[in-house]
């Protein structure tokens, strides 16, 4: 039997960046008892970054690397440690090493909840300006803010680059947004389908009937149908096909994407058509397109 590697948690600092893209990153790391190590797996730094990494050591090409698991940033710092901070974002516009020493030693243990919750007191200090503070304030709310997201939903497979992306629209309330409605992944997310979403809501314990679930399910297979090349379905075989997709386990769940199917015609997420005793459903896109393909056509055949 293979024997399994033992994983390791290793606080550092990342003090070269070989790779650093789409959730890999290869690099160094100086850890915290001032050894240097290789380090290359699922995480994203940069150069001076505080880092935690989890995993364990490999032997390769490159000789000994920790093949990084898990990871998140070191938000425990010292004196040292927010001195080294401030000075080596490059973020932080007209923080020097002396202003930033002064910075550290104000503060002391209470950094972040000085910086979060009252960062004027900031301007006791000599130097410190009001666009200093205000920047600091900034940067720190977005650092605490990725560091949570990263620790959250790395565990469900989402890359440290999509992860950043949810930063970049949401800002501080991307972890929100997502732990209300993971399905919004689909919109905001290059390459995030249904299926791929779904495993993740499933993994953060949304019912198999929840609203947005049902929503995300019914809005895909319209989408499918339409790639496949037909422009409507009719509305008894999208139920059908959504209730195979959900497998909500449940003896009414016709019913109740029925209802749900409704809810998004009457709010014009989806249309749908009338023809031949039939209800046929459609993105409203697909629904003006060939309302307008008729109406010019009548026009056309009108004239002759």
């Amino acid at each position: 039997m293979k024997k399994k590697k033992c994983e390791e948690t290793i606080n550092g600092i990342v003090t070269r960046v070989f790779f650093n893209r789409d959730g890999f990153f290869s690099g160094v790391l100086r850890t915290s008892t001032g050894e240097t190590i290789r380090v290359c797996g699922a995480m994203t730094a940069n150069e001076n970054d505080a880092v935690i990494v989890r995993g364990s050591f490999e032997q390769n090409k490159y000789g000994t690397q920790l093949r990084v698991t898990a990871f998140e940033y070191d938000m425990a710092f010292d004196t040292a440690g927010i001195v080294h901070y401030l000075t080596c974002n490059p973020a932080m516009k007209g923080i020097g090493p002396q202003r930033a020493r002064a910075i550290a030693e104000f503060c002391g243990a209470e950094f972040d909840t000085i910086i979060t919750d009252d960062p004027k007191r900031l301007l006791s200090i000599k130097g410190i300006t009001p666009d200093i503070v205000t920047q600091l304030h900034d940067e720190w709310v977005k650092y605490k803010s990725l560091n949570k997201t990263i620790t959250f939903l790395a565990g469900f497979g989402i890359t440290h680059k999509q992860i950043n992306a949810l930063i970049d629209k949401y800002g501080n309330f991307a972890l929100q947004f997502m732990k209300e409605n993971p399905y919004k992944i689909i919109e905001d997310i290059p390459g995030y389908g249904f299926k791929k979403a779904d495993v993740i809501a499933l993994k953060m314990g949304v019912p198999k009937n929840d609203p947005n679930r049902i929503h995300a399910g019914l809005f895909y297979l319209v989408q499918k149908n339409i790639q496949d090349g037909d422009t409507w379905i009719e509305s008894e075989c999208l139920v059908s096909e959504a209730n195979k997709l959900l497998i909500m386990d449940t003896l009414d769940s016709r019913e109740i994407i029925s209802k749900r199917l409704d809810a998004m015609i009457e709010a014009e997420t989806l249309s749908e058509y009338h023809f031949d005793n039939r209800v046929l459903v459609s993105l409203p896109s697909i629904y003006h397109q060939e309302a307008f393909i008729g109406d010019t056509f009548q026009k056309l055949c009108s004239k002759q």
